[in-house]
């Protein structure tokens, strides 16, 4: 969600929302964002806002969750080619 904060390098579309953005920090910084339900509440503004602002709205998003060996340490995850890289990773 930090794509479309106002300023950020890859919001290609310049969207910019004063509410979205105050929103978007507020469930990213203290206090809040040690409250899951106060986070929760700001991500919602945050979305309506991008929502309500924006000229198209996707329909669809991936997610690819996993679980990772805490021993393993340099494994890289990237959203486009390879799903993960091996090449820096080891055991601990």
């Amino acid at each position: 969600m930090q794509l479309f904060t106002t300023g950020q390098s890859y919001n290609d579309g310049k969207f910019s929302s004063k509410t979205y953005d105050d929103a978007f920090k507020a469930a990213t910084t203290t206090p809040d964002v040690l409250e899951p339900a106060k986070v929760d509440e700001h991500y919602k503004a945050a979305e309506t806002a991008l929502y309500q602002g924006s000229y198209i709205n996707p329909v669809d998003f991936q997610a690819n969750p996993a679980l990772m060996n805490l021993k393993i340490t340099g494994l890289e995850f990237h959203s486009t080619g390879l799903a993960y890289d091996l090449k820096s990773a080891y055991v601990k």
